[in-house]
């Protein structure tokens, strides 16, 4: 059979490279440097456990002509990336067209494709993908079917997966084994990946746009309050950031924020960053991060950093750890676009403490560098940039944030008063240093933070 896997991520390759060893006529659809680095080097997929690494010289296009026939299109795109590609199934002459991945809109997809034999497939793999190779987990084990209107596809499917080594679940009710299996896998894959902690969360679309929403934890529920009040701060000292509105569900507050990350860029959380190369015992984890920054091309780490630090310090952030910042490139030819914008401020503002336990400050801890928020401010190599003006509506801002008339069975007048008390008792010190210029050091290791945090979140990966 013809067939093309339309997208050259981690589960496109694997489906690629174990249709192409069956001996089935595969193209893989990939672009940029990744389509010349299979063409050059053919496809490489390392094994995660047995550590073995395949090579597979599988044709590659970098784009779908309308005249392109094949006996089936496998479409393996993110979510965010289905839209663009529809028009292009389209006005293509293949009539079989199979949607692998966890899509819960199967039923507007197939009717997207209205002339077309629309089937669905999920397939057990994972991994990650690197500059030349792909690290995998791939258990070859795939379901596949179409929608329970629709007619049979089991003998095609038998024809396509005939002499592999996938063991293939037929399920003629698509649609609803893909929304029970979204129901228990994707929370969890999302709490794993990409939004680390113990809050309540979700994604939702809104108005048409991917947003998450966050919740806040007993007994002030502050932290989607705290999400909005950090906005406000960076959006007047122009630190790129992420913008946080709230929303109210059965009487508890949620942030909501749209997803920064488009179909052609992803989020490198610095811990990934942090395994460019070795630290040595020796070198504090700060210079180790503007280290690793170095080797892999990225620029402006050192004011991207002066500016996080800052507005933790005026916030007293209590998480900034390294899953909840890092940097973005571009999905396909993985070029570096700088720092993400700032997010995920919430455990911050004392969002879990008395006012008496506010005003003396000793209970604070800090991340991602040192223990305390004295030491790791003096990791910031610059104050000119801070408009101390464009901060003396700070209190109105709290205020107005924590005043509004659904928070006051979580967050009393007491309570607001001691979090304006703290941070304008923080914007006055840094008034002090900015003035002072105290010097930095930046090579101690003196009071860094311990914990080993990449292998806190997720197991080790190379860049």
């Amino acid at each position: 059979m013809k067939i093309l896997v339309y997208g050259a991520g981690v589960l496109g390759c694997n489906l690629a490279r174990n249709l192409f060893r069956a001996g089935k006529d595969v193209t893989l659809l990939a672009r940029g440097n990744w389509a010349e680095e299979i063409r050059k080097n053919g496809l490489r997929i390392k094994d995660k456990f047995s550590l073995r690494t395949s090579v597979s010289c599988i044709p590659v296009v970098t784009t779908l002509a309308p005249d392109a026939q094949y006996d089936v299109i496998f479409v393996v795109l993110r979510y965010t990336q289905l839209g663009s590609a529809l028009d292009t199934l389209q006005t293509n002459r293949t009539k079989n067209i199979v949607f692998v991945g966890n899509n819960v809109r199967a039923r507007a997809l197939a009717a997207a494709l209205p002339e077309k034999n629309v089937l669905f497939a999920f397939a057990l793999s994972a991994g990650h993908r690197e500059a030349d190779r792909v690290v995998s987990i791939d258990l070859k084990k795939i379901t596949i079917g179409q929608l329970l209107d629709a007619a049979s596809n089991k003998q095609l499917i038998g024809q396509i997966f005939c002499g592999t080594k996938y063991k293939v679940a037929y399920e003629p009710n698509m649609e609803d084994y893909l929304l029970c299996h979204a129901a228990f896998v994707m929370p969890a894959a999302f709490a794993c990946y990409k939004t680390d902690g113990n809050l309540k969360k979700r994604w939702k679309i809104i108005d048409g746009k991917r947003c998450l929403i966050k919740g806040g934890s007993n007994p002030f529920r502050q932290q989607p309050f705290n999400e909005v009040i950090a906005s406000g701060i960076m959006e007047r000292l122009g630190i790129p950031h992420v913008s946080y509105t709230v929303i109210w569900s059965k009487d508890a507050p949620y942030s909501v924020c749209e997803d920064f990350i488009t179909e052609n860029t992803e989020l490198i959380p610095a811990w990934r960053l942090l395994q460019a190369k070795k630290q040595k015992n020796s070198t504090s984890r700060y210079r180790h991060l503007l280290e690793c920054c170095e080797l892999l091309g990225i620029g402006n780490i050192t004011p991207f950093l002066d500016r996080m630090l800052v507005l933790d310090y005026i916030i007293a952030n209590e998480d900034r750890h390294f899953n909840n910042f890092g940097a973005l490139r571009n999905a396909e030819t993985l070029e570096w676009l700088g720092m993400a914008p700032i997010y995920d401020s919430g455990s911050s503002l004392g969002y879990d403490k008395m006012p008496g336990q506010m005003r003396s400050e000793k209970d604070v801890v800090c991340k991602p560098f040192k223990n305390h928020h004295a030491e790791q401010l003096k990791l910031v190599t610059d104050f000119d940039w801070i408009d101390f003006d464009r901060l003396s509506d700070v209190d109105e801002l709290i205020s107005g944030v924590l005043s509004c008339e659904e928070a006051a069975d979580y967050i009393d007048e007491g309570r607001i008063h001691a979090i304006t008390e703290s941070v304008q008792r923080r914007i006055g010190h840094l008034q002090e240093l900015a003035m002072t210029q105290t010097p930095r050091q930046l090579d101690t290791t003196e009071d860094d933070v311990r914990e080993e945090v990449a292998a806190d979140y997720a197991p080790k990966m190379e860049l």
